[in-house]
């Protein structure tokens, strides 16, 4: 048994790489292998002040199931909610504090075949709330 050893250019060898890395990509998305989620960001404020703040924040799916509990930011009112399924409709619960709920938003998430962000600044009203 003989052993043979090829001598290819190393760019030759990157360049065949290349080609086939172009020729056999497959849309990942396309096939189903990964699933598009929506990120949906923003700000809550006070709805008479306008001033941001913390808030206590609940996500659940149509059938009711809780698939996010988070706070937006104490100082800035930022909140990010990652993961929601496209074409899904969700109820997102916002309080001002962990007792009293304030506000139930229906969220439905548009149709998208790739990664998608949406900015949604939500104003809560905090008249009743034990500070």
């Amino acid at each position: 048994m003989s052993n043979i050893l090829l001598k290819v250019p190393l760019k030759s060898v990157f360049a065949f790489s290349t080609i086939l890395t172009v020729l056999f990509s497959v849309n990942l998305f396309a096939v189903g292998i990964i699933n598009p989620v929506i990120t949906l960001s923003g700000k809550i404020f006070d709805k008479k002040s306008s001033q941001p703040i913390q808030s206590f924040i609940i996500v659940k799916e149509e059938n009711g199931k809780t698939i996010y509990r988070g706070k937006s930011n104490k100082n800035t009112g930022f909140y990010l909610i990652t993961g929601l399924k496209p074409e899904s409709k969700y109820k997102i619960s916002i309080s001002a504090n962990e007792f009293a709920l304030k506000e139930i938003i229906d969220f439905e998430a548009p149709k998208s075949e790739k990664y998608l962000e949406i900015e949604k600044n939500i104003f809560i009203n905090t008249d009743f709330v034990v500070k």
